[in-house]
């Protein structure tokens, strides 16, 4: 209910029911409980001011000088307690337990209760009050780590997204140069990656056919620049073609294209497997290396690979794993993925 959240109402629901159950514990004992009400409601603006005057005071948790706070609340408890005395001598003793008790007012016993009594009310508001303050600072870290995961995703699919564009338009400038009657069709795949890239690689999730549908698109465009060189094998197995999962696999693909059949001057052969069952995803893709390629350059695997490491980390923290082997002739890539 919204009502509750006003400020106002809170306080002033947390009061009554302090009265209601203060009142009930004074008046058990000898079952007057009209007088015991009577007695809480005028002591209760007492125990609201020392409450207020300790509150404002209160710096907020992790900050400020808690030693000094603690000496002001020592001063307001005993001042309260004073006051405590005063008014139960002169007030609530006379109109309710004259006729019962006799009191003296410097009784010993009678302000160390007062005092005690006093400050369980402090206790049990601060603690309160800390607990919410605890809540309420949980709450904004956590947001302000969701919001800098995000930020930082983001910031990765930004970064790699430019990227796998300009090797694509590099494709096309280098079939445009050759006056290849295929350009046209490879603009019209590439405006079906730029929709992906633009659209739905923006988006926490898509199915995962429309991933391997973008992918083969990815892969007829390869084709069309390396022609009979490239040689390219695959297996699928899917047991949910709409199952959601980040857009994660393309880097991979441009990766080995990349750093693979990009720097081949013969043959290429490329190798992937993908297998989805019961929420468990796991890829394997594998591209020939010349073996006069440096291991440097097949293991940096560029701007695509780096970024995915860390989409990973971010999405699914330890429930994932990723990992390349290094062949004379080969590079393989292989990853796995557990969905709750």
């Amino acid at each position: 209910m919204k009502w509750i959240d006003n400020y106002r109402v809170r306080h002033g629901l947390f009061w009554f029911l302090y009265w209601l159950i203060m009142g009930f514990i004074g008046g058990r004992y000898d079952l007057q409980f009209g007088r015991a009400y009577a007695h809480e409601a005028i002591e209760l603006p007492l125990r609201m001011c020392m409450v207020y005057a300790v509150v404002a005071r209160t710096p907020i948790l992790g900050k400020g000088n808690w030693w000094r706070w603690l000496a002001e609340v020592l001063a307001i408890l005993i001042l309260a307690t004073f006051a405590s005395r005063v008014l139960m001598y002169w007030v609530i003793y006379p109109a309710f337990y004259k006729a019962d008790y006799t009191i003296t007012f410097w009784a010993e016993t009678r302000f160390i209760y007062a005092f005690l009594d006093l400050a369980l009310t402090l206790f049990l508001v601060l603690s309160l009050r800390f607990a919410r303050q605890y809540m309420d600072f949980s709450s904004q870290k956590q947001q302000l780590l969701v919001e800098k995961a995000t930020a930082e995703l983001n910031a990765l699919r930004n970064q790699t997204n430019p990227h796998f564009l300009f090797n694509t338009l590099t494709n096309i400038y280098a079939l445009a140069r050759k006056n290849a009657p295929e350009t046209a069709d490879v603009v019209l795949r590439l405006s079906q990656l730029l929709r992906y890239i633009l659209y739905e690689c923006a988006v926490p999730t898509i199915p995962i056919e429309r991933e391997l549908h973008i992918i083969q698109t990815y892969i007829d465009l390869e084709k069309l620049r390396f022609g009979k060189r490239l040689q390219v094998s695959s297996q699928q197995s899917v047991d949910d073609p709409q199952f959601q999962i980040p857009p994660l696999l393309l880097p991979l693909f441009e990766n080995a294209f990349k750093h693979g059949a990009g720097e081949s001057r013969f043959s290429i052969q490329l190798d992937w497997a993908l297998r989805l069952q019961l929420g468990r995803l796991d890829f394997s893709i594998s591209n020939s290396v010349e073996q006069a390629e440096s291991r440097e350059e097949t293991s940096t695997a560029g701007i695509g690979l780096r970024n995915l490491r860390r989409q990973l980390e971010l999405l699914y923290g330890m429930h994932y794993q990723l990992d390349t082997l290094e062949e004379p002739e080969r590079f393989t890539v292989t990853l796995s993925i557990q969905h709750e």
